[in-house]
């Protein structure tokens, strides 16, 4: 059974990149968000948002880990409301860069420098057993 990654960031690039490298070591990415076109949140009708809110809670719910990409800036948004979902279920959080948010001070939050550092970290820690 593969293991679940959520992928959470501002940047849906650098995100996608991380999707695409996971899913070729045979991981499943649980985040829907990364198949859809970027747009903001004031262009969708109330019955989307709620939609897609209630699809990126259950997708982190789904994950047995969650990697979330920081900036060395605060840029606001919901990659906090997601780390905040999997602290509070218990899934371990992998915060690449920055601790850009008093989440990633959570003892569930381990913080590396780069992507690779990330996917190292992911197989340690698979080899924990999580």
């Amino acid at each position: 059974m593969a293991i679940k990654c959520y992928i959470a960031g501002c940047n849906i690039d650098e995100c996608r990149a991380l999707r695409d490298l996971l899913v070729e070591k045979g991981y499943e990415i649980t985040a829907k968000w990364l198949d859809e076109p970027f747009r903001r949140t004031l262009t969708y009708s109330v019955e989307n948002r709620r939609h897609i809110a209630n699809m990126d809670r259950d997708d982190v719910l789904r994950s047995d880990l969650l990697i979330h990409f920081a900036t060395d800036r605060y840029i606001p948004g919901g990659k906090f409301v997601e780390v905040g979902i999997a602290i509070g279920a218990n899934i371990p959080v992998i915060n690449v860069g920055y601790q850009e948010n008093m989440l990633m001070w959570c003892d569930s939050v381990e913080t590396v420098a780069t992507q690779e550092d990330a996917i190292l970290l992911l197989e340690r820690r698979i080899l924990e057993g999580l």
